[in-house]
């Protein structure tokens, strides 16, 4: 799949919406066996990882 086509577009902006409400319930089950700063280290590498495996992908290539 293209990083630049629009059914790329559609997938990043619903997975945006799927995880941010499967975060928070998350975040709420696990916060008494988790520290939420774990927690929010844990959620911030992995937006990163997501990010940097993403953009990687398209180094290069014509904007």
């Amino acid at each position: 799949m293209s990083v630049a086509g629009a059914g790329f577009g559609w997938l990043m902006i619903f997975l945006a919406v799927f995880f941010q409400p499967v975060g928070k319930v998350m975040f709420g089950t696990w916060l008494t066996v988790v520290s939420s700063l774990f927690f929010v280290f844990v959620s911030f590498t992995l937006t990163a990882v997501f990010f940097l495996l993403l953009s990687r992908r398209s180094v290069g290539q014509k904007a």
